[in-house]
């Protein structure tokens, strides 16, 4: 007895079919990353809200200022140190172990898609960069608007990424 196959597209003349679009490997790629950062990261700015001082929180809101926007390699490195400092309090070394990777594979993106990402010269979005509105959160000391506002910071990157891959 012969099974009947499969057919996701009616290729039939005179037929219309449908398929859903193709994921590219590296956007799912991507989905994995940001399902991973969006479990740690916004626990880690919830505990360091509470960890940073206010010198320490003024340092950062000035660093922000000086991001290499013109050099994509050199804004995911100059973000990724930005955010290390900003989780630190929280963080364990375990906890940057796990995230290391998963930051490289954001930074390749990045570097593979500056001119989609609009991260030539004269500014980078600041919707690439860690976000002013994560800062402000910080400052609050309420751990709950630091975790959303560190979800809405990673959701806003990981669609600018996938809509480029």
């Amino acid at each position: 007895m012969s099974r009947p196959k499969l057919v996701t597209i009616n290729d039939r003349p005179g037929r219309t079919g449908w398929a859903p679009p193709k994921r590219s490997r590296r956007t799912s790629e991507l989905d994995g990353v940001y399902r991973i950062r969006r479990l740690v990261e916004p626990e880690l700015a919830a505990k360091a809200c509470l960890l940073l001082t206010d010198a320490e929180l003024d340092e950062l809101e000035a660093s922000l200022a000086r991001f290499p926007a013109a050099d994509p390699v050199e804004l995911g490195r100059a973000a990724r140190a930005w955010l290390t400092r900003l989780l630190a309090p929280a963080a364990t070394p375990w906890d940057l172990r796990v995230l290391a990777p998963l930051w490289e594979e954001t930074d390749r993106c990045l570097r593979a898609q500056p001119d989609r990402l609009g991260l030539r010269p004269p500014h980078a979005p600041d919707s690439v960069l860690p976000g002013r509105e994560l800062l402000a959160s910080f400052r609050t000391r309420d751990p709950e608007l630091a975790r959303a506002a560190c979800r809405r910071q990673l959701d806003d990157e990981a669609r600018r990424l996938c809509e480029c891959c």
